[in-house]
């Protein structure tokens, strides 16, 4: 089992990963969450703790007052539109393979929330030329 130390950091990735601007999660999906995925037991007031520990160190989240269903991360490392602005823009460079150009992509693609619509569909050809992406 994790230790409790470690919540305020496993909350993070769980509100990084799974909230946006449009997508929350409660207190109870939260638990469910930390109890699953990184073995911590918590209680609701822990959550509201290091809510406001996160707070403190500069992360932007809203509560139930602002949203009325839960917890968000309001600022994400990048915008959806950033993301597919820089993969147009990698896709069109021409110091880098076809493979570190899909997997710089899948690296800005992983910071966003996976509440996110799918934005990028790269397909890799081997050895073609260039990188063919739908947008």
């Amino acid at each position: 089992m994790a230790e409790k130390k470690d919540i305020p950091f496993a909350l993070l990735e769980i509100l990084k990963e799974f909230t946006d601007k449009e997508h929350t999660l409660s207190s109870g999906e939260i638990l469910y969450m930390l109890r699953t995925i990184y073995d911590l037991e918590a209680e609701r007031r822990t959550i509201y703790a290091n809510i406001l520990l996160l707070r403190k160190y500069g992360y932007d989240i809203d509560d139930w007052n602002t949203t009325h269903t839960g917890y968000r991360l309001n600022k994400h490392q990048f915008a959806p539109d950033e993301v597919t602005q820089l993969c147009k823009l990698i896709r069109n460079s021409k110091e880098l393979s076809n493979k570190q150009k899909a997997d710089l992509c899948d690296r800005l693609t992983e910071t966003l929330s996976k509440c996110e619509p799918p934005l990028l569909n790269l397909t890799v050809i081997e050895g073609a030329s260039k990188l063919q992406t739908k947008f």
